[in-house]
């Protein structure tokens, strides 16, 4: 077929009929007769389609945000890691997919004291085993600081996996807070990163 100075018309007519596209005898594209194209394969950024499924998403994309605000602190002397109040679940499509944690909050040590903080996957501390991911201290009293949480995790899961800020003391008797006051809004937002 070949059109040059007008419009090529492709016509399937009856009721139920679908234009088909072929490529040495094998079936590539399908358009029916709602306009709905399927193909085999796509050229192109793709930015105007819809209806794709995860599986069908480049490597990189974001496929879910889920985030969680919580207001309320929560305070310990322990020296082990403890659970922060700011956590949130999320289910990923595909066990190779990779979870980005971000979190936004603060933190209060009393006096001379230092906090180590980290994040839990479900039960499993994803930083050092003591030291945790990062540590906020005082020199001289008590001290309130922004604590910033960036990790890309790989979950290897396609079950609900849940991310947890978790803190604790590096001496016995100094407090430490998550947030550093009961007012302070915090935040956790996990994205699912197509593998």
């Amino acid at each position: 077929l070949k059109s040059s100075a007008e419009n090529l018309t492709l016509n399937a007519d009856g009721s139920g009929n679908d234009i088909i596209f072929q490529s040495n005898g094998s079936n590539v594209a399908t358009l029916d007769q709602a306009g709905l194209l399927t193909a085999t394969t796509f050229a192109g950024s793709g930015s105007s389609l819809t209806g794709l499924t995860s599986a069908q998403m480049p490597t990189g994309s974001v496929l879910q945000v889920v985030s969680a605000t919580v207001t309320g602190n929560s305070s310990t002397t322990s020296t082990s890691f403890v659970a922060s109040n700011l956590t949130a679940d999320i289910t990923p499509a595909d066990a190779t997919n990779k979870v980005l944690v971000l979190i936004q909050t603060g933190g209060r040590i009393s006096d001379t004291g230092e906090m180590y903080y980290t994040l839990y996957e479900d039960a499993t501390n994803l930083g050092h085993s003591t030291k945790g991911m990062g540590k906020i201290g005082s020199g001289s009293g008590r001290i309130d600081v922004p604590l910033a949480l960036i990790y890309l995790a790989s979950p290897a899961s396609a079950s609900a996996v849940t991310y947890t800020l978790y803190y604790g003391q590096v001496s016995a008797g100094d407090t430490g807070e998550i947030p550093a006051s009961g007012d302070m809004i915090q935040n956790i937002t996990l994205m699912e990163i197509a593998a």
